[in-house]
């Protein structure tokens, strides 16, 4: 297999990991990716009685440390991959059966949610991977309820240009992009938060990282 076609099969991964390497992927990406879905939930000023939306939650190994720092939090997550709607659902069993987790798995298009449904909804390095970004921006919009809002945490555009699998089917993003779209979304008082820190590549080597947290609300 040339590297191309090695760089297209990671990428493809990283959007929607898949089967046994995706759940390797995803355990990884886990433990690189705390410190920006800590930083998104930090910006989102949780009190502690959300009703909470993660966008793509891959295997959601974070939220036994969330929903133990907020005991009475219920939090709701949408996967396109199967695979991580499974793992997660395994790995995180206790708080489903307790009733404060459910996870589900959507085409990445329709949301099957009702409106008005959630105060908070956070989202880690799935931007990238909109189609129709105002469409479903408008879409995650109508689901919170009344000054409800929004964080979106990804890393910045002059980051991932450093990452070769990033040219297969990534759009990338800096913070302008992001409160942009926001704002045609018609969503207010947008904050934007900017921060580095150290990681190991998917190739292992280390590497500095810029991220970015864009917060807003809904009314």
């Amino acid at each position: 297999m040339d590297d191309n076609n090695k760089l297209k099969k990671l990428a493809a991964q990283f959007a929607k990991p898949n089967a046994k390497k995706g759940i390797e992927l995803a355990a990884m990406m886990s433990k690189t990716n705390i410190e920006m879905t800590r930083h998104s939930l930090h910006k989102l000023a949780l009190t502690g009685s959300e009703h909470i939306l993660e966008l793509g939650h891959g295997n959601a190994a974070h939220l036994n440390e969330l929903l133990t720092q907020y005991p009475s939090l219920h939090y709701t997550g949408l996967e396109t991959s199967k695979t991580m709607y499974e793992e997660a659902s395994r790995l995180n069993e206790m708080w489903i059966a307790q009733g404060r987790a459910s996870f589900l798995h959507y085409d990445g298009k329709h949301l099957p949610l009702k409106a008005r449904t959630f105060d908070k909804i956070f989202s880690v390095n799935t931007i990238y991977f909109w189609k129709d970004r105002f469409t479903f921006l408008s879409k995650l919009k109508s689901l919170l309820s009344n000054n409800g809002q929004i964080a979106l945490t990804f890393a910045s555009k002059k980051f991932m240009q450093t990452l070769p699998f990033t040219v297969y089917g990534f759009t990338l993003y800096d913070v302008e992009d992001a409160e942009r779209l926001l704002e045609q979304c018609d969503f207010k008082n947008i904050k934007s938060s900017i921060k580095k820190d150290h990681i190991l590549s998917p190739t292992n080597e280390p590497i500095e990282r810029e991220y970015a947290t864009v917060t807003a609300y809904n009314n």
